[in-house]
């Protein structure tokens, strides 16, 4: 199926955890060691070691007296984009700080000239016995690589998008470029993830605006609740993957305090060019479990920059959230009507129809061109997943014999309400959910598509 785009104990004996979501290498170790006569490394880069749970780990350690623990500071000057922040320079410059806290500290050296490593790892494997050792290597990144050497904005390390047409974070971004030009209370925070959401133009033409705050998510949206205080519009631009790394801020910075956010769960479905680690099908369940959210699903460019909208006048002091997949980029087939807060878009609605399908986002459109000549068959685009008008569903009780729910996401979420409203009402509708019901796993979409039963070819059964 591929090879993980991370670490991966099931695919070699070196990986000891199967990892990715960076910061955390640090802390492993730490329980690992506890009691055990092997020499443990764990390598962690200057981008990583100024998370917080790497410094939570390297103050803990300090007290732990660890020996043959071995922990090698990978320093090539790179998050995936640039470094922000003192703190990756500090570590990088200063190394009284690991001398003062217990550990040895040997480096800087050469870590792309093999034979100063290899020396360098054996001194480090001697002064490991005595305590916790410290080795800084300077590196860089791409070397033997013209293109990713001389890349120091994070071009290289994104993948390119292979349809012609822009992909929606793109859009996303040019248009609050033209909403900042008009309102420059709008703030956009991003962690480190300015080249892989297309906000590089944005930061430039904005940079009092724009905030990369590096691999720090749980800053990220504590930030957002002082931006607001400070009379701003703060817009948070998150993968959906690292969204969940943010709960408690969400839940008790925000929410608590009924402080209006603009966010924006990119990349919110299968990510299957970095495996299974980075799937963003969590995020529906873990928001709608936050009071004061209102969770949107636009399919098309013209909900999308209504969304957007909506999201910064966020009338009602909300986690106005945007869900943003990354998919290729489906033509529209069905022209969006006037959108109504709370009321669903009905795709498709057939006075003999038996059967709906019930989705959100762009796969509508998708789902619709293999549908669109079946007459048994309607598709309803529910734009407002969490927060939407009861009638919506009593006008799909009261018409259909069956309803499939699609939702690409974990588990059930809206299917939920269904299942629900059904025992209100004492229906004998046929209800059927598909969702991912565990890890998708690692391979192309296509692939994990067909594995998790959640292919086109699926939904068409279910429609039989």
């Amino acid at each position: 199926n591929g090879i993980e785009g991370y670490m991966n104990h099931k695919e070699s004996k070196f990986d000891k955890f199967g990892s990715a979501h960076l910061g955390d290498t640090i802390s492993m170790v730490a329980g690992l060691s506890i009691e055990t006569n092997n020499y443990i490394i764990c390598v962690i880069g200057d981008g990583a070691i100024s998370n917080g749970e790497a410094f939570e780990a390297i103050n803990n350690i300090a007290t732990l007296k660890r020996k043959k623990l071995i922990i090698i500071l990978n320093d090539n000057d790179m998050f995936i984009s640039p470094p922000v922040g003192g703190i990756s320079y500090s570590l990088r410059n200063n190394t009284h700080l690991f001398n003062s806290l217990g550990y040895k500290y040997i480096g800087p050296v050469n870590g792309n000239d093999i034979p100063t490593l290899i020396n360098s790892l054996e001194t480090v494997k001697k002064e490991s016995n005595d305590k916790t050792v410290m080795l800084h290597i300077k590196t860089i990144k791409g070397l033997g690589e013209d293109k990713a050497e001389k890349d120091k904005v994070g071009y290289y390390h994104v993948a390119g998008n292979s349809n012609e047409k822009q992909p929606y974070s793109k859009i996303i971004a040019d248009y609050l470029k033209e909403k900042t030009n008009i309102d420059k209370s709008i703030h956009v925070i991003n962690p480190a993830m300015t080249v892989g959401l297309n906000f590089n133009e944005y930061e430039k033409e904005f940079p009092n605006n724009y905030h990369d705050v590096g691999i720090s998510e749980q800053y990220a949206v504590s930030y957002a609740s002082g931006l607001y205080l400070a009379n701003k519009k703060p817009v948070l631009a998150f993968y959906s993957t690292f969204l969940q790394r943010s709960y408690d801020q969400l839940l008790q910075n925000i929410s608590r305090n009924n402080f209006p956010l603009l966010l924006l769960s990119c990349r919110a479905d299968l990510s299957p060019g970095d495996g299974d680690t980075h799937h963003g099908i969590y995020d529906l369940s873990m928001l709608k479990s936050i009071p004061n959210t209102n969770i949107v699903s636009p399919r098309n460019i013209d909900q999308i920059h209504w969304c957007i909208d909506q999201g910064l006048i966020n009338k009602n002091n909300e986690i106005y959230t945007i869900r943003i997949p990354k998919v290729p980029f489906v033509d529209e087939t069905v022209p969006s009507k006037k959108i109504i807060e709370g009321q669903w878009e009905w795709m498709k609605d057939n006075h003999k129809a038996t059967k709906c399908i019930i989705s959100y986002g762009p796969y509508c459109d998708l789902i619709y061109q293999n549908i669109k000549d079946n007459n048994d068959v309607d598709l309803v685009n529910a734009l407002f997943v969490n927060k939407y008008d009861v009638s919506n569903l009593e006008k799909i009780f009261n018409k259909y014999q069956k309803i499939i729910i699609y939702e690409r996401v974990y588990q059930d979420v809206l299917a939920l309400d269904f299942y629900k409203y059904s025992n209100q009402v004492s229906s004998n509708i046929k209800i059927i959910s598909m969702n991912f019901k565990s890890f998708p796993g690692m391979g192309d979409q296509e692939y994990v598509d067909k594995k998790n039963k959640m292919s086109i070819n699926d939904i068409l059964e279910k429609v039989i």
